[in-house]
């Protein structure tokens, strides 16, 4: 069996990135993996560590942005699927043009299984109308590029295939590391020294990209009014885009840097230790992965009211509004919500009973890729007899 993996990147290597990674070194040894990438990897290393685990990687972006853009990356899919064959083409996007562009590639080369996979459930703020009327129009036509749908929540199998059931829409959760992320006192302590964070600090966490629809702004007029009762608050933003350079420049405008610490990467498990609340002021209605692992980790964990209902696995998870002003009642929830070292450690077991496991969903991207069974008459059984 050989599957491609289409619109795989690092743009957020604790994303799919590290779940393709995890699949590789889980797969069967008759099992091909390969990867085929639009968006520039953001670092060399990670392409050769795909290359180590086994898989071919294609680069098969435009360079492009705009309508042009995805309409040249399905040309380029179309290429390569010419001169490889494979039996499964597993295709992940938030876009539909982007999806039935690759889609229609896939079955033009006359892929037996095309995967259809929802990772979003809601529009960029920066996406025009025109791209939001079309993606409306274009959802509704995935249906007959497809072979089978999946999608990370039920929010995002409704955003993405609008008239298909979702009974019949494979749900394939964001699934965490859960062994990782169990609360140990003992990593809390070390990581906040080595954060330099005071031991009686309130410090709140972060876990995603800088862009618009992340709401960091918000973020930090939580922080502010938290500061207004505690100064010594501090908060932790762990990631990278394009909006982390405004970001940056509004703290020291605003007098928060000593109170932010801004980090690009690092091990997640050990930093969301090292917190005491998460926040996800996001303006999505997505299910985001950060949210699982802070609830792995134990975390008093507080979300937009747009975020999905799904992603609460935990009873410390409160969904809160985002409007002006609304960072004070954020500020009082998050005040009053502490939770003992003990009840920190049942988190991570309730995340995998609530099935968001590593090991549930690996096997559910593997199960996807096995041959479909065959159907039989009764004059085939009888024969088999």
């Amino acid at each position: 069996m050989k599957v491609l993996q289409v619109n795989v990147d690092d743009t957020s290597v604790n994303g799919l990135y590290s779940m393709i990674c995890r699949i590789l070194r889980k797969k069967p040894e008759d099992l091909s993996i390969d990867i085929a990438y639009i968006k520039p990897f953001k670092e060399e290393s990670r392409i050769e560590k795909l290359e180590k685990l086994g898989a071919v990687v294609h680069d098969i972006g435009s360079g492009k942005t705009g309508i042009r853009g995805l309409i040249q990356c399905g040309k380029n899919l179309s290429v390569l699927l010419l001169e490889e064959e494979y039996d499964v083409v597993h295709i992940h996007s938030d876009n539909a043009l982007m999806m039935r562009n690759l889609a229609s590639a896939a079955k033009k080369a006359g892929v037996p299984k095309i995967i259809l996979h929802s990772h979003a459930a809601s529009f960029n703020p920066d996406t025009s109308v025109f791209m939001r009327v079309l993606h409306r129009i274009i959802n509704r036509t995935l249906v007959m590029y497809g072979t089978e749908f999946t999608a990370a929540s039920d929010a995002a199998a409704e955003w993405m295939f609008p008239n298909i059931d979702l009974e019949d829409v494979i749900r394939v959760r964001e699934g965490v590391s859960t062994a990782a992320l169990h609360f140990d006192p003992v990593v809390r302590d070390r990581v906040r020294n080595e954060l330099d964070v005071p031991e009686k600090a309130l410090l709140i966490g972060n876990v995603g990209d800088f862009t618009r629809q992340n709401n960091h702004d918000f973020m930090m007029d939580v922080l502010a009014e938290l500061m207004t009762k505690k100064p010594e608050t501090m908060m932790l933003l762990v990631g990278d885009g394009p909006e982390l350079k405004t970001i940056r420049q509004e703290a020291a405008a605003y007098g928060l840097s000593k109170n932010i610490i801004f980090m690009k990467g690092g091990k997640i498990s050990e930093l969301m230790q090292a917190m005491d609340s998460f926040i996800i002021p996001s303006a999505g209605r997505d299910l985001p992965v950060a949210a699982i692992q802070a609830q792995a980790a134990g975390l008093p964990t507080f979300l937009s009211e747009r975020v999905s209902e799904e992603t609460k696995v935990i009873d410390t998870v409160e969904f809160l509004p985002v409007k002006k002003e609304a960072e004070i009642e954020w500020a009082e929830h998050i005040r009053k919500r502490r939770v003992t070292p003990k009840k920190r450690m049942q988190g991570a077991v309730k995340v995998k009973r609530a099935g968001f496991g590593i090991a549930r969903t690996i096997k559910t991207y593997l199960d996807l890729y096995q041959p479909d069974e065959e159907d039989y008459s009764e004059e085939d059984e009888q024969r088999e007899v």
